[in-house]
């Protein structure tokens, strides 16, 4: 006795569409006022949290990179015969990284 096992066919992407718009009136459900879910997601407190959080992360690292370049420009000036985009380019990459680990480090535990 043979048994022949066939491959089912895919189904075609407008099936998956149909069940997106059918599963999407759940998230965002018809109503006289159409847009009456931003009021209750409020987008504008959600733009003000990851502005505020993204500044946070941002200001040291800022700061460490604006004194890593008043360094890098006063030995500019002191030794002018070394090559100051060899030498800043690896010191101004690896101070960075460091100071973003430095961050996310400090950052997670809050």
């Amino acid at each position: 006795m043979e048994t022949h096992c066939r491959a089912r066919k895919p189904l075609p992407a407008g099936v998956f569409r149909g069940i997106a718009v059918v599963q999407s009136f759940g998230s965002f459900p018809v109503a006289p006022e159409p847009f009456a879910f931003v009021r209750q997601t409020l987008p504008h407190q959600w733009g003000a949290e990851i502005f505020s959080t993204g500044l946070w992360i941002a200001l040291p690292l800022i700061t460490v990179m604006l004194f890593v370049n008043l360094a890098l420009g006063a030995i500019s000036r002191v030794a002018s015969q070394i090559n100051i985009f060899a030498i800043g380019f690896p010191i101004t990459l690896g101070v960075g990284l460091l100071g973003l680990g430095t961050v996310a480090r400090s950052r997670k535990r809050v």
